[in-house]
């Protein structure tokens, strides 16, 4: 009897380690279907080319925008693709007129390109709220430890979606201004998540957790119950020979009598 118990007890947790095993491998498989890859911000480095439409024309060296190999855009997945720079709060920005983004797209095998644009201009603040702002925090700029500067967010897509056929493989970013001055500029691309994707990406563990546990359950009820009903429909029982099944019946029913007495003579 111990060694019949035992051997339920090892072939109940195999089953268990098999279930948990199964479940968490679909858990992984759903999670790379609906979680793309997320953001992709990289610091662009503009130099001076030539004279542009609006002023000077500075760009950038041609950047990869991969992952493993294959095109940083999941393919089917909306993404938004901003360019964002930092100005010092200067009289000079402040007389500028308007600048012009623009980013080149281009497909892995460089045989296909696009184009996303936008212009944007440093927003005016009053002069008195300018002066105020300098003496509220003038310590923190002599001694260099914070810099007066805008943040501006220049949105080159709101809903981009890759090609299909032509997928991105590199980008290239062209700024034209007739005279801004910048501390830094960089290309944030994100991926505009569904609410289930969202879930997925944000609370890993806390999702797979419990998936792994509504996946154990679940079929641990499906095979309670097609157990269940084998128990209360068992199937008919296939015997080798005809002497086998009548020798049954017997068993089943000692008042019921052979129809069949010479099967169990030739046998």
């Amino acid at each position: 009897m111990p060694h019949k118990l035992l051997g339920q007890i090892c072939s109940f947790c195999l089953l268990q380690s098999i279930i948990l095993i199964l479940v968490s491998a679909t858990f992984g498989v759903i999670w790379n279907l609906y979680v793309p890859n997320i953001d992709n911000v990289r610091e662009i480095r503009l130099r001076l080319m030539a004279p542009g439409m609006l002023g000077r024309r500075f760009s950038s060296d041609v950047f990869p925008l991969t992952e493993l190999g294959s095109s940083f855009f999941t393919s089917g997945q909306k993404y938004k693709i901003d360019f964002v720079v930092s100005i010092p709060v200067c009289p000079r920005n402040h007389d500028i007129d308007m600048s012009l983004v623009t980013l080149h797209l281009y497909s892995l095998k460089g045989n296909h390109s696009k184009s996303l644009s936008n212009t944007f201009l440093p927003f005016y603040r009053p002069w008195l709220i300018e002066t105020m702002e300098l003496i509220a925090f003038a310590p923190l700029y002599f001694f260099n430890i914070w810099q007066k500067e805008q943040k501006i967010i220049v949105s080159l897509s709101e809903n981009f979606y890759d090609d299909v056929e032509f997928p991105t493989g590199s980008g290239e970013l062209i700024m034209e201004t007739n005279g801004l001055v910048w501390y830094t500029a960089t290309l944030s691309i994100f991926a505009v998540l569904s609410p289930f994707s969202w879930l997925l990406y944000h609370y890993y563990w806390t999702t797979e957790v419990v998936f792994v546990i509504a996946g154990i359950f679940t079929v641990n009820f499906v095979l309670f119950f097609i157990k269940l009903l084998r128990d209360c429909y068992p199937s008919s029982r296939k015997f080798d020979t005809p002497s086998q099944q009548i020798m049954h019946e017997k068993e089943q029913d000692p008042t019921i009598e052979s129809l069949y007495p010479s099967c169990l003579s030739l046998h």
